[in-house]
């Protein structure tokens, strides 16, 4: 009788309950606020009193329902008191419940492999008894649990997100021996981590975002050759123990909104595996020159920071560097080094995004913006020489798919095209003549660039900018135009608080994998073109003639490269 409406109670005390009765649904009988008698249901299996909102409590007589094995009780949040569970009981789901503590008799149940009592607001501690549970527990959004003495063995994942717990007991962690992720999402009581949580070798997963009191990450004092997962965003933490060199196979470490944070230990870059590091928002005012080692590193979040003053040569492989907001940065190094010298290992795959953004970074001085430029021409230059080189036979045979588009984008201050695009232009459109074996084979594509003003009626350039368009022109006055949206990085909707103008490059794959339509063959027709225009579209007329104050293109071809690195490397 699931979702019914009945009322009160589903029989009177005076009926008979029935006898021989296995199975029973009340699931959302809102207007239900008494279990009927099942006292002498001897044989019931399975009751389901889920969304029973008015119901206040469970019977006593339910422990003595010896071939109880499923109980739903799940979202009955009047319900604040539970009684002893039968010895059969499997199942038993008590998620956004008002109950404030387990019975004892559940604890130390060995049949039970589900238990829920997520999102139990109320629940305030777990009995202290001997825990025989062989199964995973949650206890998220337990928002009033303050203590545990101790976990069921067989827990694999530890979740007391939102939970008000001050401190994980030692004893507790040391029985979990096959615990591999912890989620502390959001503690904000949690103080400390016990020294002995290392001692956990299954460990793959350690969350403390948001554990706003939690100060002092404890010294790694084991090889932890699991853990590939640290995130202590949010936290308070002052410093990350050289010990962290432990980590062996450390992926991704996660520290954006740590106020305290001012240092990042040299040791951290000898992590061969480190792939991800978020700094967001943190006080750091340099990086040690050691990132450059960091041959993995392929995601830096900076943005933010806004003590920090400078950045050292990167690693080569880094594919997303994001540095906006960062106001007191001064001093970019040149990674054209690196570039060129880890060009071999660069690995290409279809649809590959990288982007580099130093939006607001309002001190940058001439020489850190010519080094970021001469790099972006390097990083350019280096997709487009390993993905599709639009070669006869992939032009002929490509299919058009926007979704694996591979981009390298690079925003940056400043005012002027880069002076490596060979054709610039006023306003924003452009017009160029092609030489006549301009579409030869080592041909890799057009780099585009942009100067646009971020003036404070402007207020979302990425909006407005929706695209640009191709329009190829042969002798013979045959036209084709190919519409391309612009996927260049967003910047975040907010104001620059220094020069309003902003310097855009970026580089695309897929402007020749569309068909031309009308022609014997599309590698025929680009061999006859020898004009190109293109035009950037602005979807607001009103800004178009201010919003994009200069544009650029520059032909990239695969001769260039070699000649490029040479000069690079030195």
């Amino acid at each position: 009788m699931p979702y019914s409406q009945v009322v009160g109670q589903l029989w009177n005390e005076d009926q008979s309950p029935p006898v021989n009765l296995k199975w029973i649904n009340l699931e959302g009988c809102m207007y239900l606020t008494k279990v009927p008698d099942l006292s002498r249901s001897l044989q019931i299996k399975h009751i389901d009193l889920k969304r029973c909102g008015r119901l206040v409590e469970i019977p006593s007589y339910f422990q003595h329902l010896g071939k109880l094995t499923y109980l739903d009780l799940g979202q009955c949040t009047n319900l604040k008191n539970l009684p002893e569970m039968p010895c059969n009981l499997e199942f038993l789901n008590l998620s956004s419940t008002a109950i404030e503590e387990l019975p004892s008799s559940v604890w130390s149940h060995e049949k039970i492999s589900h238990l829920d009592i997520r999102y139990c607001g109320h629940f305030k501690s777990l009995p202290s008894n001997t825990c025989k549970l062989k199964l995973s527990l949650g206890l998220d959004y337990c928002n009033s649990l303050c203590e545990f003495w101790e976990l069921p063995r067989d827990t694999t994942q530890l979740q007391l997100s939102y939970s008000t717990i001050k401190e994980l007991r030692n004893a507790s962690i040391e029985s979990v021996i096959g615990l591999t992720a912890i989620e502390l999402h959001r503690c904000e009581s949690l103080v400390s981590l016990p020294t002995n949580i290392w001692k956990l070798k299954s460990l793959k997963s350690l969350n403390l975002e948001d554990c706003s009191n939690f100060q002092n990450f404890p010294e790694i004092s084991e090889v932890m050759e699991y853990l590939e997962f640290l995130n202590l965003s949010g936290t308070a933490v002052k410093e990350i123990p050289p010990s962290i060199r432990n980590l062996v196979v450390l992926r991704e470490l996660d520290l954006h909104n740590c106020k305290n944070l001012e240092v990042v230990p040299d040791e951290l870059f000898c992590l061969t595996s480190l792939q991800v590091l978020d700094l967001k928002g943190t006080e750091i005012k340099s990086l040690p020159a050691s990132i450059k080692q960091a041959a993995q590193l392929s995601l830096l979040f900076l943005n933010n920071c806004k003590s920090l003053e400078s950045l050292p040569e990167l690693p080569p492989l880094l594919q997303c560097l994001e540095a906006e907001g960062c106001t007191s940065l001064k001093t970019v190094s040149s990674s054209s080094t690196a570039l060129a010298q880890g060009w071999e290992k660069y690995k290409f795959s279809r649809g590959l995004i990288e982007k580099h953004t130093f939006f607001d970074c309002i001190r940058l001085d001439e020489n850190a913006r010519s080094n970021i430029m001469g790099d972006a021409q390097l990083r350019i230059m280096r997709m487009a020489t390993e993905s599709s080189k639009f070669k006869e036979d992939k032009i002929e045979k490509a299919s058009y798919n926007s979704n694996k588009e591979s981009v390298v984008g690079i925003r940056c201050g400043g005012n002027e095209i880069p002076k490596w695009f060979s054709h610039r232009s006023e306003g924003c459109s452009i017009k160029i003549e092609l030489p006549r074996d301009w579409v030869s084979t080592d041909f890799l594509g057009f780099a585009l660039s942009l100067v646009v003003s971020c003036q404070e009626d402007y207020y979302d350039i990425w909006y407005l900018i929706s695209g640009c368009k191709y329009n190829f022109k042969t002798s013979n006055g045959e036209s084709h135009a190919v519409d391309h949206l612009l996927r260049h990085p967003p910047p975040e909707n907010r104001l620059p608080i220094g020069d309003p103008h902003e310097v855009w490059m970026w580089w695309h794959s897929s402007v020749f994998e569309e068909v031309v339509q009308g022609a014997q063959s599309p590698t025929a027709f680009y061999k006859l073109v020898t004009e190109l225009n293109v035009d950037f579209i602005v979807r607001d007329d009103c800004y178009g003639p201010h919003l994009i104050e200069k544009c650029g293109i520059c032909l990239l071809y695969g001769k260039d490269v070699e000649k490029m690195i040479k000069q690079r490397a030195l």
